[in-house]
């Protein structure tokens, strides 16, 4: 603590003289020295300062001089005054009492004898100890929250260690409101406040201190601590964001990695690339166990990487989060949930989580299957849910023929789409026309001219023009129902694999 009134006069016995000082004015606080012989220093003085003059500026001046001199200090939250005597006044003058009682501002004598060296002195190597003592308990603050990362824990650790260390409640709350760790676990935090306004939130009356967490330069949270000591939450909380700041990076890295090896597994499974046996082994070191049921859970958004750049990891997708595994394949977030997930919570969690980056995220969930192949078909009809469909959240389809074709790799479903269609992509990639939207909408209205015109509001000679071109480019008839077939299981097998965009 610095230094007070009562303290630096103790210090100097009875050679300091108080002329005017209630008692609960004696344990103001001593920042600094400021001496001066201005009639106003008010603009050279920051807080809590103590003020020493000789008064060579009020020598011959009226009681107003006095006054307005005595209120300027006050006014700039001065510690106190020291008036030196025996140089410009030989006593103290009664005027400058009269002001100092009237705005309440303590005044002490320094005699000719007491140089104000002395007293800066004094002061000065308070402020230094004070320093010494803040700069050495932050230090020992500092090792016992670096021990908790150092030795293993996680950031709910270290909430639990910065409460320890602070005696009042710590949370770490990201930007969206989402609470990512409390201590203890019962505080009502304002999470729906911060959701709202993106902003932190603290309770004044609670002392409530908000610090924002970064990571790699972009605000992803809130420090919240509710403390007592102002000073602790100068000096440690700083340092506890960064070690925050550190421990989300460190388990971001860790998710991305998992998710990123789990999801090479699954796509060699999903071209095999793998003996079933091998990939089944492989997953169950993850956890998956293809023996049992399994849903496939696919999310794909439309933002370049958001889903990557997530903070959150498997415990907060309920109680049976043990239960998911979840990969990364291209910009999809893919879920595999064993039987007893709670698939329709653990889906509506995700799609909660990924609509805060992008408001236009698709969920698709495949059928529950067991097997390789129960694998492979789940992924296609989760996949396929999200095709062409509204944000939100999407059950698939009863299993159709393109499906079952697409899932059995050894047939040669995607070559031929490929060489069937190829011409066509090719043509409007070259020459900017619409050939394969205008396949598209003739098979979904089961080879109608008429309907397919109207909603390409094209003419219909205009239309069949159209259907001629692609009958050239493809070798196929498309008005006969067998081809039709073909190029139909072409378009979903493209769609599929992600060869074409989804608005074709």
């Amino acid at each position: 603590m610095a230094i007070t009134l009562a303290e630096l006069l103790d210090t100097f016995e009875n050679q300091l003289v108080l002329h005017t000082a209630k008692d609960d004015e004696l344990d103001r606080n001593i920042s600094w020295v400021a001496p001066t012989e201005l009639l106003d220093p008010t603009p050279f003085l920051s807080s809590n300062e103590l003020v020493l003059t000789t008064g060579a500026a009020l020598v011959d001046e009226d009681s107003a001089a006095y006054d307005s001199f005595v209120e300027r200090l006050s006014n700039a939250n001065t510690s106190s005054l020291g008036f030196g005597t025996g140089l410009n006044h030989s006593t103290m003058p009664a005027k400058l009492i009269s002001a100092a009682n009237k705005y309440d501002l303590p005044v002490f004598e320094v005699p000719y004898e007491m140089p104000f060296i002395e007293i800066s002195r004094t002061i000065a190597e308070s402020v230094i100890a004070d320093q010494f003592k803040l700069l050495h308990d932050s230090l020992a603050v500092h090792e016992r929250l670096a021990s908790v990362l150092l030795g293993g824990g996680d950031l709910t650790a270290m909430i639990e260690r910065l409460h320890q260390l602070t005696g009042g409640p710590a949370a770490v709350i990201d930007i969206h409101g989402r609470l990512l760790a409390s201590s203890p676990g019962t505080v009502d935090w304002p999470t729906e406040a911060i959701k709202q306004t993106d902003g932190p939130h603290g309770d004044p009356s609670r002392e409530v201190h908000t610090a924002p967490i970064r990571f790699d330069g972009e605000l992803v949270a809130y420090l919240f601590v509710r403390i007592v000591d102002e000073v602790f939450s100068i000096h440690a909380i700083p340092y506890a964001t960064t070690l925050i700041s550190l421990e989300l990076s460190r388990r971001h890295a860790e998710l991305n990695g998992r998710r990123e090896l789990v999801g090479q597994v699954i796509e060699d499974l999903l071209a095999q690339r793998l003996p079933d046996e091998a990939a089944a082994r492989r997953l169950t070191a993850f956890g998956v166990d293809l023996a049992q049921p399994v849903n496939v859970i696919v999310a794909a958004t439309n933002v370049d990487s958001s889903i990557r750049r997530m903070p959150w990891g498997q415990k907060e997708l309920g109680a049976n989060s043990s239960r998911i595994v979840s990969a990364y394949i291209e910009d999809e977030l893919i879920s595999i949930a064993a039987p007893d997930a709670e698939i329709d919570q653990v889906t509506q969690i995700i799609y909660e989580r990924l609509r805060m980056v992008d408001p236009n995220v698709r969920v698709g969930i495949g059928g529950a299957h067991s097997g390789v192949s129960g694998l492979r078909l789940s992924y296609f009809e989760a996949r396929e849910a999200t095709f062409n469909a509204e944000p939100g959240i999407h059950l698939c389809e009863p299993i159709n023929l393109s499906t079952l074709l697409l899932v059995n790799r050894e047939l040669p479903v995607r070559d031929m789409a490929q060489s069937l269609l190829g011409p066509l992509i090719e043509h409007d990639t070259e020459r900017g026309s619409d050939l394969m939207q205008t396949l598209t909408v003739f098979l979904e209205t089961s080879g109608s001219v008429a309907k397919s015109a109207r909603l390409l509001t094209l003419h219909r000679n205009s239309m069949r023009y159209r259907l001629r071109l692609i009958e050239e480019l493809t070798g196929r008839n498309v008005l006969l129902f067998p081809e039709q077939v073909k190029l139909w299981i072409a378009l979903q097998a493209l769609k599929l694999e992600g060869r074409i965009p989804e608005e074709n």
